[in-house]
């Protein structure tokens, strides 16, 4: 008996797990049909994140103004001109941590601004990967994080921002979870594309 219970274990874990993730986008499809200002709609998306995860900080951050207006192109908005990163909202972020993102510069050596550039995720698992940002790392470390995601935020095919979550302890990122990180940025962006409209 024991051993089937050890066995059940990590299934329930797991089980549990994509359970999770399941009713968080349920509940984030429902309240996204809400009408919602862009705060609103990234702090939904970020209080789900934090539910489904167990994440401890959520960030979304866009790429200069949003929606950009005007004909698409194949590179981000204001790629060239004075692109930079703003914060729409923060839950568990110290205050000089959530500053030094806002009006970051797409250059900057930090991974919110490699994804911005990009356009490819990033899932840092352990401290030692957060130290590969020096500056950024450092703060993170100092807030007590140990792991993060940082993934781009689409809309209509356009990279318009970003999604950065924090863990407290070091985490490994199976398949499901990259993919359930992936589709909140999708959903953050059509969220906050929609509450601009």
């Amino acid at each position: 008996a024991d051993a089937v219970a050890s066995l059940r274990e990590p299934l329930d874990s797991t089980v549990s797990g994509a359970s999770r993730r399941l009713r968080a986008l349920t509940a984030l499809s429902g309240s996204l049909t809400d009408p919602l200002g862009p705060e609103d709609a990234a702090n939904v998306v970020e209080q789900q994140a934090l539910s489904a995860l167990g994440a401890t900080s959520a960030v979304v951050v866009t790429l200069g103004v949003f929606p950009r207006l005007g004909p698409s192109t194949d590179r981000p908005p204001e790629l060239g001109a004075h692109p930079t990163l703003h914060v729409v909202h923060a839950i568990g972020l110290r205050a000089e941590v959530n500053a030094a993102l806002d009006d970051l510069p797409l250059d900057a050596p930090v991974p919110f601004a490699e994804v911005a550039r990009l356009g490819e995720p990033l899932f840092l698992s352990s401290e030692a990967e957060l130290r590969r940002y020096p500056d950024w790392g450092t703060a993170m470390i100092g807030s007590g994080a140990r792991a993060a995601a940082v993934v781009p935020v689409w809309a209509n095919g356009e990279l318009r921002g970003v999604l950065g979550l924090s863990w407290p302890e070091p985490h490994s990122f199976d398949e499901d979870e990259r993919a359930f990180v992936l589709t909140l940025g999708v959903m953050c962006a059509q969220a906050i594309m929609r509450a601009h409209l």
